[in-house]
């Protein structure tokens, strides 16, 4: 989904009285951030609205879903309280990642490149590739200054940082994008999204993440076979018929092991073949005895004058 889209779906709306939402997560007396299945939940016991501020009460029972609710009728929105929860939970879950030694990948698409022929690495697609934050990340911060921005999260490691952003309603800006800094986006549009940023793994491939300033070394691979470049050649094949056309320099290795002529031929890329050059490369295949096979060379050949196909009188 596109951030123009994703904008438009989730516009912001205005915060509301409401004593009857029903939030899955709440702060509990600790200020730590728990979910209404745990069994550390009580109820009669009050908690804290993560958007509001205000009191929250569990409901807990065998026929309603469980949840929080206010205790009393209060202005919230539930923007600001997915916003805040997703903010908090990944420092949560990532500060407990640094203090008992688990890890917290992110997956990211690092180029896959083809370096099997002479005209240099091509992209053939992408490779998964992981970290794990914490061993070059030591560092969290929640919503603390870094040079002129502000971000979420910061995380900092030796000479390097990034950024973490939720993404409810306002995506990045552009001045931070162009900053230089890495980036990583996580749209929140419902608290099923929250199980992401729990699971201590983020990834490219999520369309939910979202990266910026991300340069990943390439991961290079010698296979001739899923090279991607295309060469404009002549060849000429041993029973005399010779043809124009795009192929893989791999194949173009091939033709020549075999003893097939191939030679790259310039192209009219505004009219496609170019008649000229291949007229010329058979008449100089022909010039050096090359057994030949071709209409052009013939004297009965000539050319329509409307649409210029050929035509043998």
């Amino acid at each position: 989904m596109v951030r123009d889209d994703y904008q438009n779906l989730t516009g912001f709306q205005k915060p509301q009285l409401r004593d009857d939402v029903k939030y899955r997560y709440a702060l509990d007396h600790n200020n730590q951030i728990i979910e209404i299945s745990s069994n550390l939940v009580i109820r009669g016991i009050d908690y804290v609205c993560l958007s509001c501020g205000k009191t929250l009460r569990p409901v807990k029972g065998k026929i309603r879903k469980n949840h929080f609710r206010h205790k009393a009728q209060v202005i919230c929105s539930f923007e600001s309280y997915l916003h805040n929860l997703a903010k908090l939970m990944f420092f949560q879950t990532y500060s407990d990642c640094l203090s008992e030694g688990r890890p917290f990948f992110f997956e990211y698409k690092a180029p896959h490149v083809c370096e099997a022929c002479k005209t240099g690495p091509c992209t053939i697609g992408y490779v998964l590739q992981e970290i794990d934050l914490t061993r070059h990340f030591q560092g969290i911060f929640l919503e603390t200054a870094d040079e002129s921005f502000v971000p979420d999260i910061l995380l900092k490691g030796k000479d390097t940082k990034i950024y973490i952003e939720i993404v409810v309603t306002h995506f990045t800006t552009e001045n931070k994008e162009q900053s230089g800094t890495r980036i990583i986006e996580i749209v929140v549009s419902d608290e099923s999204d929250i199980d992401l940023i729990s699971s201590c793994r983020i990834s490219q491939q999520d369309p939910r993440v979202l990266t910026h300033n991300f340069q990943p070394s390439p991961i290079p691979q010698n296979d001739p076979e899923q090279c991607q470049k295309r060469l404009h050649c002549f060849v000429l094949y041993p029973l005399g018929n010779c043809d124009v056309s795009q192929i893989s320099p791999y194949v173009f290795n091939q033709l020549s092991a075999k003893g097939i002529i191939a030679e790259e031929i310039d192209l009219d890329y505004r009219s496609g073949i170019d008649d000229k050059a291949f007229v010329e490369k058979i008449e100089k295949m022909f010039r050096q005895g090359k057994h030949i096979v071709n209409c052009w060379l013939c004297a009965f050949h000539c050319l329509h004058p409307r649409d210029g196909e050929s035509s043998c009188m």
